[in-house]
């Protein structure tokens, strides 16, 4: 499927040509014409004089008189064609890019002399845009797929060769002077960003060699950043955190994106934990290059998740405890209340203390009136009270929570009930017994 955008579909420079062309479409490839796993970069090698050829049906009638010479109509076609055809071959996004700058300076020659044969400007203008056009039909027509990096690339060198042809010489130079200038600005900006960032940033090719790294590497390695181009992951990161991170590293150069968390020793031998996330980086062929690398340093974020666990784990284990919201419905229930109260927390959350517990819910109840006294006052309070739905004495400490709702934590005192009871009962045998009475050892 070729790659056609609706804007050259209805380009204005095909008006005219396009009729006779539209008769004129090659048919699908027969014998010895390119096939399916050809690509668009071998087209243009084996079909650049056809392409040319197709081209100028086109540009012709855009010639300012008819006895200009083939050699004068076709330009610097053929040299851009090879630019382009270099773009496409580069390994990578960043080198095509770079590769496919020369087709400035080859597009300006293309434009001077343009005026000097005296085209028109619009004439020009349409130029670069029909031939996109040529490439595209003659890649649909010999069944060769345009991949969508293939299409941006075309299309970038269209938009620069048109931009080049049109500008005068002294605009060029100040173009292209002010096109560096933006690019530096970019790349510093760009540093800027990126160096500012805790987070490890780096670009590693396919052989595990450093091509881009950030200023973490500083910290967290305690080496400069600009010297570890062209330096292993192995040498880099040291023998033990190589081993725990190599798996996921095979395994993103397999072709695959990986995150992962593992512990790790930084500088100075503090031992930590990090999260990476690993993206594979491919050519405009599939074939994976390198990957991008983004690394956190998340040891405090690891220690605050475990003393959270264990808090919560001592939750669990502790008295038993809920959250209820401002509409006393519970929200959050442990195990030592579901082993207190003989219910499943699934019976409990989003049902209220109310609902649960009738006898709780009359206005004269200690525990009504305690549990909106802590809601409505915003106040902590500890009572004591006899559950007749559970046959128990409880100790209650009620605590008020920032979303408007309470915390309570119930402990079980009714074994302390009883013994106080019987320490009450053997008092008043004492005192209402037989005489008798305690002597020291001294007598």
């Amino acid at each position: 499927v070729a790659f056609l955008t609706p804007s050259q579909a209805t380009s204005p420079c095909a008006v005219g040509p396009r009729a006779s062309r539209a008769q004129g479409l090659p048919c699908p490839p027969r014998a010895g014409q390119p096939s399916l796993e050809m690509t668009l970069a071998d087209l243009l090698e084996q079909q650049q004089d056809a392409i040319v050829e197709r081209w100028l049906e086109q540009v012709r009638p855009l010639a300012p008189r008819p006895d200009l010479t083939r050699a004068e109509l076709v330009g610097t076609h053929p040299a851009l064609l090879a630019v382009l055809v270099r773009a496409l071959r580069s390994p990578d996004g960043p080198s095509a890019f770079r590769a496919l700058l020369a087709c400035s300076p080859v597009a300006g020659e293309h434009g001077s002399q343009r005026r000097r044969l005296g085209y028109a400007t619009d004439a020009v203008a349409c130029e670069y845009p029909l031939l996109q056009e040529v490439i595209l039909q003659m890649a649909q027509a010999s069944g060769v797929e345009v991949h969508a990096a293939e299409g941006v690339l075309l299309a970038r060198c269209t938009r620069m060769a048109t931009a080049a042809a049109l500008a005068y010489p002294g605009e060029r130079s100040e173009l292209a002077r002010q096109a560096n200038q933006r690019i530096a600005e970019s790349e510093a900006w760009l540093r800027l960003v990126v160096d500012s960032l805790p987070t490890l940033i780096a670009f590693v090719d396919a052989d595990q060699r450093y091509v881009l790294c950030n200023d973490a590497f500083h910290t967290w390695f305690g080496v400069d950043p600009a010297t570890l181009p062209g330096r292993t992951v192995r040498e880099v990161v040291g023998e033990e955190n190589y081993a725990r991170v190599r798996p996921h590293i095979e395994q993103v150069l397999a072709g695959e994106s990986v995150r992962w968390s593992v512990p790790f020793r930084f500088s100075g031998g503090r031992l930590g934990a990090i999260e990476a996330t690993a993206v594979p980086y491919r050519a405009l062929d599939g074939r994976v290059v390198g990957y991008v690398l983004l690394v956190q340093d998340v040891t405090e974020r690891k220690r605050l998740e475990a003393e959270l666990q264990r808090a919560s784990d001592a939750l669990e284990r502790g008295d038993a405890m809920y959250v209820v919201d401002r509409d006393f419905r519970y929200v959050i229930v442990n195990q030592a209340l579901e082993r207190l109260t003989g219910k499943l927390r699934q019976e409990m959350l989003g049902r209220t203390v109310w609902e649960l517990y009738p006898d709780a819910a009359q206005q004269d109840s200690l525990a009504w009136r305690e549990f909106h006294r802590v809601r409505d006052e915003q106040v902590p309070v500890q009572f004591e009270e006899r559950s007749a739905s559970l046959d128990a004495w409880l100790e209650v400490a009620v605590y008020p929570t920032q979303e408007g709702g309470i915390a309570a934590f119930i402990r079980d005192i009714s074994e302390r009930k009883r013994l106080e009871a019987e320490l009450r009962r053997a008092f008043d045998a004492l005192e209402h017994g037989d005489p008798m009475y305690i002597l020291d050892r001294e007598f």
